[in-house]
């Protein structure tokens, strides 16, 4: 036999005993009958397949051929079970529900497979413990277990960590978030049982009790991975006399809190670890010598360790990391207390072979000069310096590092002039983000023409940079394959150019600049438009309707006018930003098919009644409509709105009741409210404003905890609906200068989160409540101009409000006591002191009459004379002979009475001389 011949008789020989011990291979060996029943019996359980994975589990089929399933070639038994996922929980699809997740329960047959070696289930049952019950206690019994993974599967059983101590071939264990129950010492010390595992998480666990795990671990030799992040440790600085994890590579204790120096933790003496996360366990002080010895280490991350006052946080000495030549992430995110930029870059690695590719030193307060030798970081793709002080121009040596692909310098001092030179070598660019360094950092003045340099940049934020200037001819074309543009906050003028439908820029962000004229044809894959604070004019035009995948527009304080198309293809619309133009038409019509969330109409000149079918909008939180020509009733189907925390129709000709029902608004109970996790964090926080106390306030779209209903300048009747006082989440109530009637409701005082409070300028009658001292949060109260009557409650919180706004009671002539004049002598003297004034009030309102009437019948009668003698003749001559006669009879008197007085002068001057 030829020698070629035998050589391939021996790698076929070892290759089929390889395939026959680990059980793999596309033998014909079929599956054992009893197992494939407990496969079956087992996909009864899953109440829900969303992406078929089990379509293939079918009676009378072979087992081992089914999806995610491995047998053994040789005797046909279950080997492998592979039905995990790979979610994170970063990743949207499992918070939106397209997920590829079964559903359902675990069934007891599963534990009859008693030679199965690895079973995946992670990430699949979210719901197994609300609906199914407990997984069955039977995790012990699969023996041959050499691999487990149950992470996100959550198994409530306390005895868990207890049966798994028995499988004495595991290798590899996730059980990361699986259960929170709080973990004994003895269950976590049969742990060291697995003489073989190299792989553990038990990310999630409640470990509060286990006060010396450490010393656990470390009788666990085998161990590589250990991942115990959020598991409510509290200290890792014991002192353990000699380490048995020698082979440990992968160490991480995040998100848990230990609050104490760095120096005194155990593990910085193990020298194997090539990855250390260390991310927000409040950690502080310096860090260890120790550090500088574990040259073996590729990734360190001591990310947000700061408190919220901003220290203390990890302290580098000068040249401790320098011979880490091996590192090659480096995660210091908000994880200083303090830094000069001069001496922190010396103590990165400083090798001829530095492997550093990723430096994230954000937020830790750094000051000084961005240092020329961050160049000798040849192999940097990611550089981010963004948050702190750093002050002083950029170094034109950073273009040097050619493999940049991510550079960040935003939210610092940086001064002197960015240009061309800077970017000569950024050939592979993709993501700057130079804004916000006080202007100081000019990028201009005119528009950077260097961005021509970066071809395949597809971030770029370079807002309140002080560029100045239009926007150039080549700018739709240089950057048309961007992804995402920000130029806020600048100087920029002239009109958008007309060739931007050719762009594929998702988000456009131009707010609060100078540029004018209309808007022309946009993008067809934007998907957040934002251009605020300029000037533009004119009528937006139907090309807008081709932007399909839009979500979010803002075109607020411009001056266009116009109908806004009704553009019935956006139906992606999230968030419609319209305010301060001159828009005009009715409500539109097309978001009736949309789901969104934030609108804003307010401060236009649209008409028309608001239509019923609003209230089928259920995912619209804000809605802005004040200040406009609305006209009709409110309608009646807001009260489906259970998201909804602001509600303004203000300044508009609404009439009719106020809708009751209101207590089913339950997104006003006013807890804090941030983004929906299906959120971009690249879209815009629009600025969401609110009139009250007083004062137009503005609060972000991702932190709105201000719940408010404003009806004011309307023209509204009827009471005011006791249903009100169950929204006790709302802290903003304004429904003034209405014609409401009927009293204050009498438990107006549960309404506990209330701030502000305005019914002034009804017709509101009757008592306050006494509950209204009640509302200790209350800054603002205005109940003036109505018909309120009797004694004022009393109470601290009323009376400084008093002080502060001692107009608050005015125009409520039946009010009485304290803090008014007006004192309150006996119980019912407020009631004889309205009635006293009631009379008052008739007797003025009778002279009053009287006189009126007398003054009528005086120019009735007068005109009725003079229009006789016009058409009368005879009336005419009797008039005149009588005031002819009357004349004569006057002179003659005059002349007589004169001639005696001027004698009676002359006489007494005699006299007198």
């Amino acid at each position: 036999m030829p020698p070629t011949t035998k050589f391939l008789l021996l790698v076929s020989a070892a290759a089929a005993t390889f395939a026959l011990s680990n059980g793999t291979g596309t033998g014909t060996a079929a599956c054992v009958p009893r197992e494939r029943d407990a496969l079956l019996a087992f996909k009864r359980g899953v109440t829900d397949d969303p992406s078929g994975r089990l379509a293939s589990w079918r009676r009378g089929s072979d087992c081992c051929r089914w999806r995610g399933i491995r047998c053994s070639n040789r005797t046909g038994h279950v080997l492998q079970l592979r039905l995990g996922n790979s979610y994170s929980y970063f990743d949207q699809e499992f918070y939106t529900g397209r997920t590829t997740s079964l559903d359902g329960q675990i069934s007891p047959s599963l534990f009859s497979l008693e030679h199965l070696k690895h079973l995946d289930l992670a990430w699949n049952f979210p719901y197994i413990c609300s609906n199914c019950g407990h997984v069955p206690k039977l995790w012990g019994s699969l023996k041959n277990l050499r691999y487990l993974n149950l992470s996100n599967v959550p198994v409530d059983d306390d005895t868990l960590l207890r049966q798994l101590g028995n499988l004495s071939k595991l290798q590899y264990l996730d059980l990361s978030y699986t259960t929170y129950t709080i973990v004994q010492p003895t269950d976590f010390l049969s742990l060291t049982h697995l003489p073989l595992l190299h792989h553990l998480d038990l990310g999630g666990f409640n470990l509060t009790m286990v006060h010396d795990w450490p010393r656990i671990v470390n009788m666990i030799p085998s161990l590589q991975v250990l991942y115990l992040s959020g598991c409510s440790l509290h200290n890792a600085n014991q002192q353990l006399p000699r380490l048995n994890l020698t082979k440990l590579e992968r160490l991480d204790l995040s998100y848990n809190h230990f609050d104490h120096p760095s120096e005194s933790c155990w593990f910085w003496n193990l020298t194997s670890l090539k990855y250390l996360y260390l991310r927000e366990t409040f950690l502080y002080g310096h860090f260890p010598k120790t550090l500088g010895q574990m040259t073996s280490l590729q990734v360190f991350d001591f990310s947000y360790n700061k408190y919220l006052d901003g220290g203390p946080g990890g302290i580098i000495a000068p040249g401790l990391m320098r011979n880490l030549c091996n590192l090659e992430v480096l995660y210091l995110e908000e994880g200083l207390s303090y830094g000069n930029m001069a001496e922190l870059h010396e103590s990165l690695p400083h090798c001829s072979s530095s492997r550093l590719r990723e430096l994230y030193l954000n937020g830790n307060n750094i000051t000084g000069t961005l240092p020329a030798g961050l160049a000798q970081f040849s192999s940097l793709a990611t550089l981010i310096l963004s948050d702190n002080y750093m002050n002083g121009p950029v170094p034109t040596e950073i273009g040097r590092i050619n493999d940049l692909i991510i550079l960040d310098l935003r939210n610092n001092n940086l001064t002197g002039v960015i240009t061309e030179e800077h970017f000569y070598g950024f050939t592979n660019l993709q993501y700057i983000d130079l804004s916000n360094n006080f202007a100081s950092c000019q990028i201009g003045p005119h528009f950077p023409s260097w961005l021509r340099l970066l071809p395949r940049a597809d971030y770029i934020d370079m807002s309140d940079t002080g560029i100045t200037g239009q926007l150039p001819y080549w700018f739709s074309t240089t950057l048309s394959q961007a992804i995402f543009l920000n130029f806020s906050h600048n100087q920029i003028s002239g009109s958008l150019p007309k060739n931007m439908e050719s762009m594929s820029v998702n988000y456009l962000y131009l707010d609060r600049n100078q540029i004018t004229g209309e808007i022309p044809p946009l993008p067809e894959n934007l998907t957040c438009f934002s251009i605020s604070n300029n000037s533009l004019s004119g009528r937006i035009t139907r090309s807008i309707c081709k932007t399909q995948k839009l979500k979010c527009l803002d075109l607020r304080i411009n001056q266009l006018e116009g109908e806004f198309p009704q553009c019935i293809k956006m139906g992606n619309i999230r968030s419609l930003i319209l305010s301060n133009n001159m828009f005009s038409g009715k409500f539109p019509s097309f978001l009736q098919s949309t789901n969104i969330k934030f609108l804003d109409l307010s401060r236009n000149k649209f008409s028309g009644r608001l239509p019923e079918w609003i209230g089928d909008l259920m995912a619209l939180e804000y809605i802005g409509l004040s200040y406009n020509m609305f006209s009709g009733s409110i309608p009646s189907s807001i009260i489906n709105l259970g998201e909804m925390f602001n509600f303004d129709v203000a300044g508009n000709r609404l009439s009719g009741v106020i809708p009751r029902n209101l207590s089913t608004l339950t997104g006003m109970a006013g807890q804090v409210r941030y983004l929906n996790v299906d959120s971009n964090w690249m879209e815009p926080q629009f600025i969401l404003p609110v009139l009250t106390k007083r004062q137009e306030l503005h609060y972000k779209q991702s932190f709105a905890n201000m719940s408010s209903i404003d009806l004011s300048l309307n023209y509204l009747t009827g009471v005011i609906p006791e249903e009100i006082t169950s929204v006790n989440g709302l802290m903003n109530l304004n429904i003034s200068w209405n014609y409401l009637t009927g009293e204050i409701p009498r438990s107006i005082g549960s309404m506990e989160s209330l701030e502000s409070l305005d019914l002034s300028r009804n017709k509101l009658c009757g008592e306050i409540p006494l509950s209204l001292s009640n509302l200790t949060y209350l800054e603002s109260l205005d109940l003036s101009y109505n018909n309120l009557s009797g004694r004022i409650p009393p109470g601290s919180q009323l009376d400084t409000l008093y002080d502060n706004y001692p107009y608050m009671y005015s125009g409520n002539i039946g009010l009485c006591g304290h803090p008014l004049q007006r004192n309150c002598s006996r119980s019912n003297n407020a009631t004889k002191l309205v009635d006293g004034d009631t009379k008052r009030s008739a007797r003025v309102s009778d002279s009053t009459l009287f006189y009126l009437g007398l003054g009528s019948g005086f120019v009735v009668g007068l005109w009725v004379v003079l229009c006789t003698m016009l058409f009368k003749k005879t009336w005419r001559i009797a008039y005149f002979r009588l005031f002819d006669k009357v004349y004569d009879k006057l002179y003659v008197f005059l002349v007589l009475t004169w001639a005696r007085l001027a004698q009676k002068a002359l006489n007494l001057t005699g006299k007198l001389g």
